[in-house]
């Protein structure tokens, strides 16, 4: 294995804490991706001085507008694969008490993890929710320090349950340091109803919240009684704005700073807002952690032999109020230019280089193949519908056939099959790689059709995080861990790069880290 370059595209931020440390006094700490970044609240960028690059259209398509990477070196804590997490962290606080980090997992909400100040893991907690009920998903933690009047030395975590009326119901957890949960505050005012995702305690004794889906800031009380709010929506603090504040496509984390102002933090934005909480929260500080080119959440990844350049599927943060986006990116992965918005239901990529067409899975309405020409103008589409929900989808040059994934909430054992579709979409073959122990596929790519049986595949196997190589009929020829060695912990895409100085590698994209690692096997 030979790893030729790796990096990361954009931001993924989850949460961010205050963190004390010895040497530099107030810190926050923003979970990124896997990485723990310290940000220290010093003035960087003046509120009235325009910040390059930040998000300042309004869904305008930036066709042929080529954009390359920022470029700084990141003020890096430490990263949590240390961990024994199994994906990426939704929410961080730091417990002064103890002088130790404490993590959760959205795959395994009932565990948080404790690790000190370099991100080796010390402990675990295992929560016990009351009645057994365990929520559907977890976000932003946060640390009550010792001064609070009530739940003193505790965490408070942002927990989803299901909701037969409304579909979801937000609470927050308040969890003590033995993983007991002692109280579920239910917010009132229908913000029990909205997806939160950011929490922090506010002295001298009072809850913030917020949404990755608008800018609003929510204050609570321990009875999950409303007490004031600031955003695009419900009663404004009392004291307007004086200057608009850089734009946060929601807010995912939130922390109050040891000189009492309130800092937040978008999730794909790459900025921390910090605002005055005396003086109505207007900004008065912006410190600029914008990673790469500004490509986020990634879902497919193709390679264009023609162009030599890779297509990707992910959101582009100076364009985040619209939908996705399929862009052409750089061999150096610096450089980017967008191509055409497609909606959520679009999920992998593929290219066809006889007829130089972009091909791309859509789950529903319409369900099949969409094509592309490399304009990113619509050249038709081709119906999957008796197969089932299209998700990963390759190509294989030699024979002109799509081999594709299908999802069936009637069938799961579509899950480890591949499925080969001739070029008009009539089935071929299948190949099922339940048998070679495969429980999933949620990425594969054809490549080196060199191969004596015709070709290989690269699989990916979400449930065991493990890449499979197999001949062109399925045998398995080898197969090894990504986190150990890639450090990668949720892969959504693999590609064969068939042209240019890297003919013959792959590559592999992760979405919770925005990262492309170009290798050789």
């Amino acid at each position: 294995m030979q790893i030729i370059r790796r990096l990361r595209l954009g931001n993924d931020t989850e949460d961010i804490t205050l963190f004390q440390a010895p040497l530099v006094g107030s810190t926050v700490a923003v979970m990124d991706g896997y990485d723990v970044l310290g940000l220290s609240p010093a003035p960087v960028v003046s509120p009235t001085t325009p910040i390059p690059n930040l998000p300042v259209k309004e869904g305008a398509l930036a066709v042929q507008t080529v954009r390359t990477a920022v470029v700084r070196q990141m003020p890096k804590l430490f990263d949590i694969l240390g961990l024994k997490v199994k994906a990426g962290p939704r929410g961080i606080a730091y417990v002064a008490s103890q002088s130790l980090f404490v993590f959760n997992d959205p795959t395994q909400p009932a565990t948080l993890f404790l690790s000190d100040t370099t991100g080796q893991q010390q402990r675990t907690i295992s929560i016990q929710y009351p009645n057994g009920e365990m929520p559907q998903f977890v976000e932003g933690l946060a640390y009550i320090p010792r001064t609070s009047r009530q739940f003193p030395d505790h965490l408070v975590m942002v927990t989803t349950f299901p909701d037969p009326d409304n579909g979801i119901q937000s609470r927050l957890s308040i969890i003590n340091l033995r993983g007991g949960v002692v109280r579920q505050i239910v917010p009132q005012n229908g913000i029990a109803n909205i997806f939160l995702t950011g929490v922090c305690f506010k002295a001298p004794g009072s809850l913030l919240v917020s949404s990755d889906d608008d800018q609003v800031i929510y204050e609570l009380d321990f009875d999950g009684q409303q007490l004031a709010s600031l955003g695009d929506r419900g009663v404004r603090f009392p004291t307007p704005t004086p200057t608009p504040p850089p734009v946060l496509h929601g807010i995912e984390g939130l922390v109050q700073t040891a000189d009492g102002n309130i800092a937040a933090a978008g999730g794909l934005d790459g900025i921390l807002v910090i605002y005055d909480s005396i003086r109505g929260l207007s900004p008065v500080q912006v410190i600029d952690y914008r990673i790469g080119v500004g490509l986020s959440l990634p879902t497919g990844l193709a390679w264009d032999s023609t162009a030599n350049a890779f297509l990707i599927i992910s959101f582009d943060r100076q364009q985040l109020d619209a939908n996705q986006f399929i862009s052409t990116l750089a061999p150096s992965l610096t450089k980017f230019a967008s191509l055409v918005g497609v909606d959520n239901l679009t999920r992998k990529l593929t290219f066809l280089p006889d007829e130089q067409l972009i091909a791309a899975t859509h789950t529903n309405n319409p369900r099949g193949i969409l094509l592309f020409d490399r304009a990113g103008q619509s050249a038709g589409q081709i119906s999957t519908t008796q197969f089932g929900i299209p998700q990963v989808i390759s190509y294989i040059p030699q024979t002109n056939e799509f081999v594709l994934v299908f999802r069936d909430n009637q069938d799961p054992s579509k899950n480890s099959k591949l499925f080969v579709l001739t070029r008009q979409g009539a089935l071929s073959r299948i190949i099922d790689l339940a048998p070679i122990g495969v429980r999933r596929i949620t990425a594969a790519a054809f490549f080196n059709p060199q191969h004596p049986s015709g070709g290989q595949f690269f699989v990916v196997d979400p449930t065991q995080n493990t890449a499979i190589i197999t001949d062109f009929n399925g045998a398995k020829l080898d197969q090894f861990s990504i986190r150990d060695t890639f450090g990668l912990l949720t892969p959504s895409a693999v590609t064969a790069i068939t042209s240019g100085t890297d003919d013959g590698a792959l590559a592999i994209v992760n979405s919770e880290t925005s990262e492309v690692v170009v290798f050789r096997l």
